[in-house]
């Protein structure tokens, strides 16, 4: 029994370093509330391990980078609303103690209308290793005379925010 348990921890710390896991995994995920004049304003959230990302010694350090591209679709006359790709840097001292995440927000401001919106995350220094998002969503802001709510946020932390300036902050 010992033996049978001793190999497989020995297979258990050896296998990811025989079978690497060459994915990139990203966490998506959006949120549409009321804008000004009618229009939407569609929050597209993402997250990625660091240590998933492929680095580049650039003498100083490590860089790695994350690219993140969105299309918006309108689904009724299938043209593209936006198209645009970002890149986010990921610049550390050793490869080694790499265990944060990237977190990101981008804001779009949409018209009344139905929408397909694809989002795929990829690492910069490697474009194969890549996870993608597709998901239809309703952008009608339209005033109306009973309630509505917009869509729901949940947070792992809420703080006062030091930068107004700041992607992820939130009307005071």
């Amino acid at each position: 029994m010992r033996k049978l348990l001793l190999i497989f921890l020995i297979l258990l710390y050896f296998c990811p370093k025989i079978f690497p896991n060459d994915n990139i995994y990203f966490n998506f995920d959006y949120a549409v509330f009321k804008g000004e004049d009618g229009k939407s304003i569609l929050e597209v959230y993402y997250s990625v391990n660091q240590k998933s990302l492929k680095y580049v010694n650039t003498g100083n350090g490590f860089e790695g980078n994350v690219l993140i591209d969105i299309s918006i679709i309108d689904i009724s006359n299938n043209s593209t609303v936006f198209s645009n790709v970002y890149k986010t840097p990921s610049n550390i001292n050793d490869t080694a103690s790499v265990n944060q995440k990237l977190i990101g927000q981008i804001n779009y401001l949409l018209p009344k209308g139905n929408y397909r919106l694809k989002i795929t995350g990829s690492d910069y220094n490697d474009t194969a290793s890549k996870d993608t998002f597709t998901q239809d969503l309703d952008a009608d802001n339209t005033e109306t005379a009973n309630p509505r709510i917009s869509d729901i946020e949940l947070s792992t932390m809420i703080k006062k925010a030091a930068d107004d300036k700041s992607i992820f902050y939130k009307n005071t």
